[in-house]
């Protein structure tokens, strides 16, 4: 038997997962039907046939099968239909995803002198917003907006953001979601298929979303000891943000001074001494249930903690609510205004901010850089 290319082994494996859905199967590895249908052939020249499978490993997605007899009822074909359901393609991205981000490059820990003054109070990152991959053209919306422009634009206010902030002991980077603006090759938002403007190809808008965290997160371990990464899941990028993730986490995987949060949930969590935060996108759950869920997700913390805030991105707008004792805040984005939001009059300026937390009593500052595109 010929052997296959690691590009051609990875294509067989998910064509497998997905039980020889190739339109599932393509959408996974993030390829046309015609390119992925073409490397299958290929692949069937080397090893021959690919025979149908009723399970395959613990995925178990078949949704049915059909079987044709001939008169003496020998089975002459066998059809097995998959289960393509957003659920389980999601499933099955997060296992391809970890397994693929083994293969990147480890970071190599590095050494800290720095004199951290305060080792009781927390500093709290919010990134709401980012829509990387965006595009805005100036004639239609009064700014400009594309992949470069909003890599250096956050590079440039990140470093003023940190170099302003208190040398803390504890970090808290929050990516509250939608940090790619768009989540396969159709530019089009996932659930719902809206057009999207989109600047540059998929595959890039990826690279550079990972060399831009890698930049924020570096950039933090100057100032402070220890950082913590939440990569909230947001509707523009429910796949993106687990590749961003999973690749975080395995490039940082033998430094110490780094802890990346698992992003399977929709709502993430972390405490701080008498304070508990909640993270979200803020797509999914209504405001005024968010305090509730999170006294019954998290209720031992909740109960032992006198300041609780949740953390949302999505509403392109920065707005605050209390609500029984718990502080529900959407923070403003840092993208330019796209074609859509100017034509809707959502005109909320694009904002970067840290907010510094005392362990015992709660928040107790706040720093602003507003962003001009």
């Amino acid at each position: 038997m010929t052997n296959l290319t690691t590009r051609q082994q990875d294509f067989l494996d998910v064509y497998k997962r997905c039980n020889l859905d190739m339109s599932a199967a393509a959408n996974l590895m993030g390829v046309s039907r015609d390119v992925f249908r073409m490397t299958i052939y290929r692949i069937e020249k080397k090893i021959g046939k690919i025979e149908d499978v009723d399970r395959i490993d613990d995925t178990n997605i078949v949704k049915s099968t059909s079987t044709l007899y001939d008169k003496d009822g020998n089975i002459l074909n066998k059809w097995v239909k998959a289960d393509t359901s957003k659920n389980q393609l999601k499933h099955l991205a997060k296992k391809f995803i970890a397994e693929y981000s083994k293969q990147l490059p480890k970071y190599k820990p590095g050494p800290y002198g720095k004199k951290y003054i305060y080792d009781n109070k927390l500093i709290v990152y919010p990134i709401a917003d980012v829509h990387l991959g965006m595009l805005s053209w100036f004639n239609e919306t009064k700014n400009n907006y594309n992949t470069k422009i909003a890599d250096d634009t956050v590079r440039k206010a990140v470093s003023e953001l940190i170099s302003n902030s208190p040398c803390c002991q504890e970090c808290l980077i929050c990516n509250l979601g939608d940090f790619l603006h768009v989540d396969n090759l159709f530019n089009k938002t996932p659930k719902n298929e809206n057009i999207l403007d989109v600047d540059s190809r998929y595959a890039k808008i990826l690279n550079i979303a990972i060399k831009l965290m890698r930049y924020i997160i570096e950039y933090s371990l100057v100032r402070h000891r220890h950082v913590t990464i939440a990569n909230c899941i947001g509707n523009h990028d429910p796949i993106g943000s687990l590749w961003l993730n999973s690749a975080l986490q395995n490039i940082y995987e033998k430094e110490k001074r780094i802890t990346i949060l698992d992003n399977s949930s929709q709502r993430l969590y972390y405490r701080y001494g008498n304070n508990l935060f909640g993270m979200s996108h803020g797509s999914e759950i209504k405001e005024k249930d968010l305090p509730l869920l999170m006294a019954t997700e998290e209720r031992e913390d909740w109960g032992n903690t006198d300041y609780h805030y949740w953390f949302l991105g999505h509403w392109h707008h920065n707005k605050s609510v209390d609500i029984c004792g718990c502080n529900v805040e959407a923070f403003s984005p840092i993208c330019a205004k796209d074609a859509y939001a100017v034509s809707k009059g959502y005109n909320s300026k694009s904002k970067i901010q840290f907010i510094t937390y005392d362990k015992d009593d709660g928040e107790k500052e706040r720093y602003s850089i507003y962003l001009k595109y």
